[in-house]
């Protein structure tokens, strides 16, 4: 599980980055193939689906560093052209572990919006007092 879980971080972190990068911020690269980004990460994206068959998280039943290290980049991913991502239907396990993902109370917590601080306000102390 240690060794799956350390080659899921380098693909993350190292090719899909890359084409996540290439995809996601094309204007920012004008001679990259938009569609060889987009179909790199689609194979990434797959791979993942693939594991989360019959699981809720990728190592079973409850969610791992590994959930939480990868997510945000799916999360990222679909942020590009939700529209194509949703229509992936062959990612439905992939889907559903980004829904519980940003539908969680750790999502939520992590990702609370605030309003723009300036210095008349009262600071913000992190973590937040629930």
């Amino acid at each position: 599980e240690i060794l799956l879980a350390t080659k899921l971080i380098e693909e993350n972190d190292g090719p899909f980055k890359y084409h996540l990068d290439r995809y996601k911020y094309a204007d920012r690269y004008e001679k990259e193939n938009l569609a060889l980004h987009r179909d790199s990460c689609l194979e990434t994206l797959e791979k993942l689906n693939a594991l989360l068959s019959g699981n809720d998280w990728l190592f079973g039943a409850e969610a791992r560093m590994i959930d939480y290290a990868i997510l945000p980049f799916i999360r990222q991913c679909r942020i590009a052209n939700s529209d194509w991502f949703d229509a992936q239907n062959q990612l439905e396990d992939l889907h559903r572990w980004l829904q519980n993902f940003l539908t969680s109370d750790i999502f939520n917590i992590v990702m609370h919006k605030y309003d723009v601080w300036n210095d008349e306000d009262d600071p913000v102390v992190f973590p937040p007092k629930a």
